[in-house]
């Protein structure tokens, strides 16, 4: 699928079910993310380990989707949103190297 194609069903989305909404939705998808880490967390059986990890997986597929509306609805850039993720990761670095 193409990246026009992809923003037109966001904003589609959007526009249909509106902001508020999916902000809400949002909210959900990153809590039903957060269970399936807990179960995988919980998992002891391998088939159940297997089956958290892939509702992991599908979770991760709702937020990112989420994220990506979240982004056009505050009017976050790809280059905004990178800026702040290469920040973060030089300060997680500079956390390791101290040791915390």
């Amino acid at each position: 699928m193409t990246n026009d194609t992809r923003n037109e069903i966001l904003k589609n989305a959007i526009d249909y079910y509106g902001e508020f909404n999916q902000h809400s939705v949002a909210q959900e998808e990153c809590g039903e993310l957060i269970q399936a880490i807990s179960k995988w967390l919980r998992a002891v059986k391998p088939t159940d380990q297997l089956n958290a990890r892939n509702l992991i997986r599908d979770e991760m597929a709702d937020v990112l989707v989420m994220l990506e509306q979240l982004k056009l609805m505050h009017s976050i850039t790809d280059k905004e949103l990178q800026k702040e993720i290469d920040y973060k990761l030089v300060r997680l670095r500079g956390r390791m190297d101290e040791g915390i």
